[in-house]
């Protein structure tokens, strides 16, 4: 759907110029545009901020809806998902057997090293009369912090994300705060939303924020979690070498 990168003052455009030289290092497209030229296609953004970058080729997905679809296809093909905490970890040689359950994989497997990541997120519902208030993703920095603004194709819009490790498991108010503020900066027609829904979630977190995929010696189940922010951006990765682990420790102990 095309993502739009902006700045709130000057000192945020640094921001910007580091999106677009790390866009092109890969060869995508990133364009400089100017406020005018932004606000052309989405006119419900501020007319006082400082800059932007233009990433048509960058997509969302609604993490909600692809994990209920991802579920039902492995459902429809025979996959049985287990949800449970429960210590040691059985598994049945017969099976192949993969985790995949983000923290929960050092209740199985203490020697992990893994951390929760809190984050804080708003769901909005926009009014009819302004539905759609943004059509692109709209990622902004404000007095340096980032903050998202995306759109759902129900009227919907995803405010988010902070970022703590104080083990507080609850949305807090200064979170919500903070988003809705500096989503304000660069969207103020946010205010005449409503709000549907205030969450705090975890990313799971490694030493090195890289991820553990590999398979376990002890039960020789394959080990998927430690995706951090990127859980949804890696799962087709993910899921390939989660899969050629699974099939390659099947054939090795048969």
């Amino acid at each position: 759907d095309g993502t739009y990168v902006v700045a709130a003052d000057s000192a945020d455009r640094v921001h910007l110029a580091e999106t677009r030289d790390f866009q092109e290092s890969f060869g995508m497209e990133a364009t400089q545009v100017t406020v005018r030229q932004l606000r052309k296609s989405e006119p419900a953004l501020s007319p006082n901020l400082s800059g932007a970058v233009h990433i048509p080729g960058d997509h969302q997905i609604d993490p909600r809806v692809f994990g209920d679809l991802i579920i039902g296809a492995l459902k429809n093909r025979g996959v049985e998902i287990v949800k449970r905490s429960a210590t040691p970890f059985d598994v049945n040689p017969d099976d192949v057997t993969i985790v995949a359950n983000g923290l929960g994989a050092s209740e199985f497997f203490p020697y992990l090293q893994l951390r929760p990541v809190w984050g804080d997120v708003l769901r909005l519902r926009v009014p009819a009369e302004l539905d759609p208030l943004v059509t692109s993703v709209i990622r902004g920095f404000v007095r340096d912090r980032p903050v998202y603004v995306v759109p759902r194709i129900d009227g919907g819009l995803v405010l988010g994300a902070t970022s703590r490790e104080d083990g507080r498991g609850q949305p807090l108010v200064g979170g919500a705060l903070d988003l809705m503020r500096d989503a304000d900066t660069i969207c103020p027609g946010i205010r005449e939303c409503t709000i549907e829904e205030i969450t705090a979630g975890a990313r799971p977190g490694t030493p090195d924020d890289l991820p553990y995929i590999g398979i376990d010696d002890g039960t020789g189940a394959v080990v998927s979690t430690g995706y951090f922010r990127h859980g949804i951006l890696l799962t087709a990765l993910g899921a390939r070498v989660g899969a050629a682990l699974a099939i390659a420790g099947r054939e090795t102990a048969a």
